[in-house]
């Protein structure tokens, strides 16, 4: 009797072990694809206030504040809920990955100086 204890404790201790392991990695997975479409959002953001303000002298403050609404609204669809600091730093991030886009198609990496005169 004492051994069919241990043994169903052993048990039950290694499927609570096993189920803790797979909600954690679950969570973790979770979160990469809540970054990711975070970073997509971001990107869409980004270039839908860029296409919008082309032909209007918007400076880079209202673009940036107007990504950062777009974001949000966005996010907030599908479960996303990040501070206006945080939609800051994924849509200046996206910015970036945009402008260094366009000079490697330019032909330049991006990560040179750039030539002044």
């Amino acid at each position: 009797m004492e051994t069919e204890s241990l043994l169903l404790n052993a048990l039950l201790l290694l499927v609570s072990a096993a189920i803790a392991y797979a909600a954690r990695t679950l969570r973790e997975k979770m979160r990469r694809e809540d970054i990711e479409l975070a970073l997509d959002i971001a990107e869409t953001a980004a270039y839908a206030i860029e296409q919008l303000s082309r032909n209007r002298s918007f400076g880079g403050k209202t673009k940036l504040a107007a990504a950062i609404s777009h974001a949000k609204r966005l996010g907030e669809r599908v479960g996303i809920r990040l501070t206006d600091e945080e939609w800051r730093i994924l849509i200046e991030h996206a910015v970036y990955e945009i402008n260094r886009n366009k000079e490697s198609v330019r032909g330049r990496t991006g990560d040179e100086p750039r030539q002044v005169g």
